[in-house]
């Protein structure tokens, strides 16, 4: 059976509506993780940015449908869709593996935060430090000489802030107990878990932020409570 024109056209206007509607309830339904993660957050961005000149198309889409009008599908496309084709082209193509890449990367250095450090307390050089990583974590060189060069720059100012906590004092280890968030009596795994969400937060690494004294004090504040636990 062949379709009339004017069933054709119908067709064609009916999927200039529906198409650009599906897009936008799979961008609509598409998981946006709760990260603090830098990687986590722009992919966040770029879905809502998605998103939103998805519903251009598809208001142009059914308003082109119900009115007969092509105007209005030639409107959307020059607000939100040649933007839509350009920004999907560009996630799908150029930046999806590396968010995910980074992202990768970000959660394995929070999840191990302690091991690191211990291999960094442990190793006197960037060689040695890069070895004894990247036999367990492989990370990329660049990565580990930036965690170097960070502990370091923190070992190294550590006793020269006004900030920093000095084991058995009680007010100050009770302030360390608050900066993380945590009582005395959680365990050891809550309060590294505590630090690990709050070093989301802070860590300049992760929130390009010039200023890190407040990961600073959160550092030294984890760094005597688990020297009061004993885990020094």
């Amino acid at each position: 059976m062949i379709l009339s024109l004017s069933s054709i056209h119908f067709l064609f206007r009916f999927c200039l509506a529906l198409i650009p509607t599906i897009l936008s309830f799979v961008l609509y339904l598409a998981p946006k993780k709760g990260s603090k993660l830098e990687s986590e957050k722009y992919r966040n961005f770029v879905l809502q940015k998605l998103f939103n000149n998805s519903l251009f198309l598809t208001v142009g889409g059914w308003a082109t449908f119900l009115s007969d009008n092509y105007i209005w599908i030639i409107i959307a496309l020059s607000i939100g869709g040649l933007s839509f084709i350009r920004d999907l082209n560009v996630y799908i193509f150029k930046i999806k593996k590396v968010i995910d890449d980074n992202a990768r990367v970000e959660e394995l250095i929070l999840t191990n935060y302690d091991y690191i450090y211990k291999v960094f307390k442990k190793s006197g050089s960037l060689i040695e430090f890069s070895q004894n990583i990247g036999d367990k974590l492989k990370l990329s060189n660049e990565v580990m000489f930036n965690l170097y060069n960070n502990f370091r720059s923190y070992e190294e100012k550590r006793y020269e802030e006004s900030d920093t906590y000095s084991a058995g004092n009680n007010s100050e280890l009770s302030e360390a107990y608050s900066i993380l968030g945590i009582s005395k009596d959680d365990s050891i795994d809550d309060i590294r878990k505590a630090f690990r969400e709050k070093a989301k937060l802070m860590h300049p690494d992760f929130t390009k932020r010039q200023d890190d004294s407040g990961f600073k004090k959160l550092n030294a504040a984890y760094q005597l409570v688990l020297e009061n636990k004993g885990y020094k």
